[in-house]
């Protein structure tokens, strides 16, 4: 059983094919260890305690754009940020988020590109059959586009027409997905649209200063298949046991989920606890997931974290509704 997470916009896609099964009730879980038993900073919410409902987000401060794209298999990326002060995170070839920084002038010929009107407002733009047309099966590239106007977030996904190029008779493309499509692919590839006069510093690794915790728990489903390590060898320097860390969060799976936000330190500490019991989480990608083996409650558990970007705001609930 495997459990996978999925970006905002994907979503909408997946739900409109399917219907989200009931979650089974939780199952009593034994108590953790005397091991396990450090007391997390601050204490955590009890497990049986209902999911707060998540605040209203405040708009992101210092947003230009982030873009986000998906494709054939999706899930979190780095995308492409840029940011008023002329910080520029983006996806390199390998997939890693690299950093560096614009010139003033860069970051308004950005903005200028970002100022059409369809980027007014929230809205979706998709392609759409002629009427009795019967396409091939085939994937889609979905792209996101997050932006600021005056204090408002506003978010437009859309598709990419080069999706339906092979067969351009069975398919109506708004010209709006035209439009959008020309500035997600200019911010796919900074570098080549900008033109390296444009940044003032090499690009580096993007290193966060926070991370997102997201804890699915998958108790009394007799999950055997062989796992590096229990979750309760590990020492968590937030605390224990896993079940009580953090905040409750609905989640993308499991038969309960929860959140916190760490900072870079704490995150290279639970690193190397996670080494310390056999596991081996792969940290440069963007959302790095280890799956243990829960023996107390006949189940197991899945840990991922996901860096915050610097314009994110909110509580872990709200950063973890951004990453679903």
């Amino acid at each position: 059983m495997r459990i996978a997470r999925l970006t905002p916009f994907l979503l909408t896609v997946a739900l409109a094919a399917a219907c989200t099964p009931a979650r089974p009730s939780p199952s009593p879980i034994a108590p953790a260890p005397s091991a396990s038993q450090r007391l997390p900073t601050p204490v955590p919410t009890d497990p049986a305690t209902p999911a707060p409902t998540p605040s209203a987000a405040a708009p992101p401060t210092g947003l230009v754009v982030r873009l986000t794209t998906c494709s054939h298999t999706c899930g979190p990326t780095p995308g492409t940020t840029i940011l008023d002060d002329g910080r520029i995170i983006w996806e390199d070839i390998e997939n890693r988020a690299t950093e560096s920084q614009l010139t003033p002038e860069a970051v308004q010929r950005v903005s200028d590109a970002l100022a059409v009107p369809e980027l007014d407002a929230d809205d979706d733009y998709q392609a759409e059959l002629q009427p009795g047309a019967k396409p091939v099966g085939r994937g889609a590239t979905l792209y996101r586009l997050e932006v600021l106007r005056g204090d408002r977030r506003v978010v437009v996904t859309f598709g990419d027409p080069a999706s339906y190029a092979d067969e351009p008779d069975l398919w109506i493309i708004p010209p709006e997905m035209t439009i959008l499509a020309a500035i997600a692919n200019q911010l796919q590839d900074p570098v080549a649209w900008l033109g390296q006069a444009s940044f003032t510093e090499d690009p580096h690794a993007h290193e966060p200063d926070r991370y997102l915790v997201l804890i699915d728990l998958f108790p009394k489903v007799g999950d055997d298949l062989g796992f590096d390590a229990d979750v309760d060898a590990v020492d968590w320097p937030f605390g224990g046991p896993i079940e009580g860390a953090g905040e409750p969060v609905e989640g993308a799976g499991g038969f309960g989920s929860r959140c916190l936000v760490i900072t870079a330190e704490l995150a290279d500490a639970v690193i190397a606890a996670e080494a310390a019991a056999g596991a081996n989480r792969q940290r440069r990608l963007w959302l790095s997931t280890v799956e243990y083996r829960w023996q107390r409650a006949d189940g197991f558990v899945q840990v991922s974290i996901v860096p915050v970007l610097p314009y994110e705001q909110g509580s872990c609930v709200d950063l973890a509704a951004g990453v679903f």
